[in-house]
């Protein structure tokens, strides 16, 4: 788990409280990962592993170069990426 990476055989008296590894397996919905590469805090490779887990038929992983955990621009890193994995699976557009 994250927190063995992070501190060590301390972390099995940690309770995970989000297993996302275990959860993510049973998520059938429409998927957007997005991670930055600069992360620091959640290792990249996370968020390959719950792409590579997860059996969502529409799913979709963006790694955004140059942007850490908490450092990003909303318009370029989150609201583009989002609208495009929408228009992908046809979610874009609301029922009249």
């Amino acid at each position: 788990t994250l927190a063995k990476e992070l501190v060590g055989a301390i972390a099995n008296v940690i309770m995970d409280r989000f297993d996302n590894e275990a959860d993510i397996v049973n998520c059938h919905s429409p998927t957007l990962i997005i991670h930055g590469r600069q992360d620091e805090l959640i290792p990249v490779r996370h968020a390959s592993v719950l792409y590579e887990k997860c059996p969502a038929e529409a799913k979709c992983l963006e790694i955004i170069e140059g942007v850490d955990h908490n450092a990003f621009h909303a318009l370029d890193h989150i609201i583009r990426p989002v609208s495009t994995f929408l228009q992908k699976i046809g979610a874009d557009r609301l029922p009249p």
